[in-house]
């Protein structure tokens, strides 16, 4: 087992003392590892700074509030849900962030069925509210 202290003095001297060119396979596997992580974690935080933030907008142009357009956010639902699935397929990639890969999908499937759901009862209300509105009993 070597070790090194990387500091101002460390030299391409050290390195090579390490003799890592010896375990050039094992490296290349951990880096390739790494990348991999890297890229599943910024993808994670981009989808988290993203709903963090996301709002649906409102049609307050009647007695009742209803959803504005939801086309951008459920665009942007579908796509960040494939991206989880396509981040849990990964293996032993997502091992070290699973739980929050977990929690995410969670947290988008729900985002999903309430928003279907919401969106069915509007389509309900705006269809019967003129028949309630109008009506003299």
């Amino acid at each position: 087992k070597k070790s090194f202290e990387k500091g101002p003095e460390f030299c391409f001297k050290d390195l090579m003392d390490l003799q890592l060119h010896e375990f050039a396979e094992d490296v290349s596997e951990i880096v390739d590892q790494s990348v991999k992580e890297a890229k599943i974690e910024k993808k994670l935080n981009v989808i988290k700074n993203v709903w963090s933030k996301m709002t649906v907008t409102w049609d307050t142009n009647s007695d009742t509030p209803l959803l504005g357009d939801l086309g951008e956010v459920l665009e942007r639902l579908d796509g960040d849900s494939l991206e989880m699935m396509g981040m849990t397929s990964q293996g032993r990639f997502i091992e070290f962030c699973k739980p929050v890969v977990d929690e995410w999908s969670g947290k988008l499937r729900a985002v999903d069925g309430t928003l279907g759901v919401w969106t069915k009862v509007q389509a309900n209300w705006c269809r019967l509210e003129p028949i309630f509105m109008q009506s003299d009993d």
